[in-house]
Order: structure tokens, then C-alpha cells, then sequence
């Protein structure tokens, strides 16, 4: 059935319904018709319960967004812990602290950071840490807790472990001397990949093998090296171009100019005394560069390091790059560590020579 429905049309008369209504459901509830002062007072009330109901609702809206934010936060919060508990990301946090990668440069925190993922069995950690405890950054040195820690990662197959633990044994440092065990680790170590440790392994079997020094084989070296740098004497070297590993040609520079000053120290030749004097003035210069200006360049920066051939001196742009490998207090420890390792081989073939004769 049609029904006008005009009268909905016009907004007054809809208010005049919705007050009729409202009249006849206080009359339907008190059983009197309201007058004037009471229908105001129920739309008073009414108003405030509209307050009411539209502050509640918003209240509800907050809470929810409240909810959710802490929801949210419960997640990341998850998520860091999980982190936290990820011996990876935790070496990681180690590399930062010590490189001052994003944050300020600290060893004791990256010496911290790299103990607890050491702890947890992750071998680049382990040996991380005990290079820190072998130089003494960010711990007190300590030559048996680098040992303890090397052969943590070593016995995992981490190849620079292997190599360094078969130094401590050839020293002694912080475990007994044994030179079998060395060899051993460093033959490991070859196998896995490291550099440093195929150099090590030929040197000291030959130092088992052979009594006397074989002097022609370290002048070779050395000889294969004056001559790269006679042609190319570069601001940064890249060690992938040297003739021989840098640790291997260090120790031949070395052992020369210990052989040099020998023969100089033990001669009154005068002519003799002042060749050997040139000699190691040449050798000082090669020992210092090698130690100095040539590193193993991550691949990212060979471009880079290739440009510089023909500079001079470091333009404004390869800045970066020299404080980044170019690090006196380095090579000054490269260039002692080798000298003193001469030094007891050169020592401990003497011992064999005098015992053999």
C-alpha cells in the first residue's frame, strides 16, 4: 500500500515527530504528560548521555590503538631477543664495536659482544676474541686464554685459528713449545685455505729438515720482491700481485738483514762493513713498505686501489682508503713479530749446528 511520506522531507517536521515521540514515551513511563521544564530536562540528559557514549567510544579507540601499539612492540621486542640469541648477529654487533662501524670505536665492548657468542660455540668469535686476548685489546693479554680460544675455533676448521694456535705452540707462548704440534696446525690451516699458514709450514719444515740456512732461496725471494717495487712502488698494494704471501717475504727481508749485519758485525773488512750497510739500508725500506702499504684489499675497493698507480700522494678521495689500510702501529707490529721469529729460528739453528758438531 503507497504512503506520503512528504512530511520527511521537511527537517522541522521530523523534529516535531521526534519530539512527539519523545513526549508520549515520558507520558507512557510517568503517566502524566511532561511539560515544558521536563521535556528540556530529558534533552539535558539526553545531551549528556550522547557526551557520555561519544566519550566511551573514543576511550574504546584508544584502547584498541593502545593495544595494537603494545602488540606491536611485544613483536619487536620478540624479534630483538631472537636476535640477541643469534650468535651470528652478536659476532656481528662485536665487528661493529671494534671497527667503530656505527657507533663509537670500543674494544672492551667488542671483546664483550664476541665472548658471548664464543661462548655459544660460533668459531668466528672464538677466534676473534682470542686475537684480542693475544694482542690485548679490549682484555688483558693473555697468551693462554688466546690459546684456549683458538683451539675452540681451530677444532671446528676455522683456518686462521689453526695457523695462529701452530704460532703459539712454535713460540711457546701460553702453551708448551712443541713444533710437531705446530707443524701439524699449520698444515691443517694450509689446507683450509690460509695464506699465512702455507708460508709457516714450508719454514719451519725446513727448519726441521735442515740445519743450515739456505740463504739463496730468502735472497730470491726478496730479490722477486725489489723488483715488483722497482716498477711498481704503489701508495696501497694489493698483496693478490706479490711474487710470494706478504708473511713469507717479511721473514726472507728479515733473515737477510740479520744475516747482514752478521757477516758485518763479524768482519774488519771495512769495504765489507759498508756494502752490508747499503744492503740493509735497502732492506729496512723494503721491510718498512711491505709491513706498511701493502694489505689484502676487500674486493669492493680494488677499483679504487687501482687508480692510485700513478698518484703520488692520496687525493682528497682515497683519504678513506688510507685510514682504512694504511696503519703504522700495524706494520710496526708485523715488522716485530717477524724480526723476533728470525730471530729464535736463526737461534734454534744455531743450537742444532753446535749440537751436530
Amino acid at each position: 500500500m503507497a504512503r506520503n511520506t512528504d512530511w520527511m522531507e521537511d527537517p522541522d517536521n521530523v523534529m516535531l515527530e521526534i519530539e512527539k515521540a519523545r513526549t508520549n514515551e515520558i507520558e507512557k513511563r510517568t503517566g502524566k504528560r511532561p511539560g515544558k521544564e521536563e521535556r528540556e530536562e530529558v534533552k539535558r540528559l539526553e545531551r549528556e548521555l550522547e557526551e557520555v557514549e561519544k566519550k566511551i567510544a573514543e576511550h574504546m579507540a584508544k584502547t584498541e590503538d593502545k593495544r595494537r601499539d603494545e602488540a606491536i612492540e611485544a613483536d619487536r621486542l620478540r624479534n630483538d631477543m631472537e636476535l640477541l640469541e643469534d650468535p651470528e648477529t652478536i659476532c656481528s654487533f662485536g665487528q661493529m664495536a671494534f671497527d667503530g662501524d656505527g657507533v663509537e670505536r670500543d674494544f672492551v665492548q667488542a671483546a664483550n659482544w664476541y665472548k658471548i657468542a664464543a661462548e655459544q660455540g660460533h668459531a668466528r668469535s672464538q677466534h676473534n676474541l682470542a686475537l684480542m686476548y693475544e694482542s690485548g685489546q679490549g682484555v688483558p693479554r693473555n697468551t693462554a686464554q688466546a690459546a684456549k680460544w683458538y683451539r675452540m675455533a681451530a677444532e671446528q676448521g676455522h683456518a686462521g685459528s689453526q695457523n695462529n694456535l701452530g704460532a703459539l705452540y712454535e713460540s711457546g707462548d701460553g702453551v708448551p713449545q712443541d713444533n710437531t704440534i705446530a707443524l701439524d696446525l699449520y698444515r691443517q690451516a694450509a689446507k683450509g685455505g690460509d695464506l699465512n699458514a702455507a708460508s709457516n709450514m714450508e719454514r719451519l719444515e725446513s727448519l726441521m729438515k735442515e740445519p743450515a740456512a739456505d740463504r739463496k732461496q730468502y735472497e730470491e725471494i726478496v730479490f722477486a720482491f725489489s723488483d715488483l717495487m722497482a716498477t711498481h712502488s704503489p701508495l696501497i698494494g694489493d698483496c693478490s700481485f706479490l711474487p710470494y704471501p706478504k708473511n713469507t717475504i717479511l721473514y726472507a727481508i728479515k733473515w737477510v738483514m740479520e744475516d747482514c749485519e752478521e757477516k758485518r758485525d763479524t768482519t774488519a773488512n771495512h769495504e765489507i762493513q759498508n756494502a752490508c750497510d747499503k744492503v740493509l739500508l735497502t732492506l729496512r725500506h723494503l721491510l718498512t713498505r711491505l709491513a706498511r702499504d701493502w694489505q689484502e684489499i676487500d674486493p669492493a675497493d680494488k677499483g679504487a686501489i687501482e687508480k692510485l698507480r700513478d698518484c703520488e700522494s692520496f687525493p682528497q678521495w682515497a683519504l678513506p682508503l688510507k685510514q682504512k689500510y694504511i696503519d703504522d702501529e700495524r706494520a710496526s707490529k708485523e715488522a716485530y713479530e717477524v724480526t723476533f721469529q728470525v730471530m729464535k729460528d736463526r737461534a734454534r739453528r744455531k743450537a742444532i749446528r753446535d749440537v751436530l758438531q
